[in-house]
């Protein structure tokens, strides 16, 4: 055999074994919706939601998403005029009413989530709520961030 057939031999399998890479890699991607809808679409699932109840709780979503944002730009003003103390000698007092009032705002941050579940809740009809109270078992895996795969090693 020539060094040129030989040659073709290899070319043809490598570009086999890419076509077939691709192929695996296309048909076993796992589609994930967005990550903000994910919890949205579960809820709605797990819950039964009729029309009527999806657009009310919409609205419950864009309300909630507004005063969440509204507390994590106050977290982020604390946190700057914190670690700003740190470039002058600042007085330990002000450092500590800096950390209490963050301190302050995460838990108002955990209370408009419960809030927020609180209505979610209201939205129900009695036959959803046995739904409701199954869901709220596992409420923080829905909204944990994915978590990465391991390396191996």
């Amino acid at each position: 055999m020539s060094k040129t057939k030989i040659i073709s031999f290899i070319a043809i399998g490598l570009l086999v074994l890419n076509l077939a890479l691709i192929a695996v890699l296309f048909t076993h991607q796992k589609h994930r919706p967005a990550p903000i809808e994910r919890p949205r679409n579960i809820i709605i699932e797990s819950l039964q939601f009729d029309e009527a109840q999806i657009k009310e709780y919409d609205k419950l979503i864009t309300e909630h998403r507004s005063a969440i944002e509204n507390q994590e730009k106050n977290i982020l003003s604390l946190k700057n005029q914190l670690y700003s103390s740190l470039s002058v000698d600042e007085d330990s007092l002000l450092v500590i009413s800096l950390e209490q009032q963050l301190g302050q705002l995460q838990i108002g941050i955990e209370e408009l989530h419960y809030e927020h579940f609180q209505q979610i809740k209201n939205l129900c009809r009695p036959n959803q709520l046995d739904h409701f109270n199954e869901l709220m078992k596992n409420i923080s895996e829905i909204f944990s961030p994915p978590r990465p795969m391991p390396k191996k090693k």
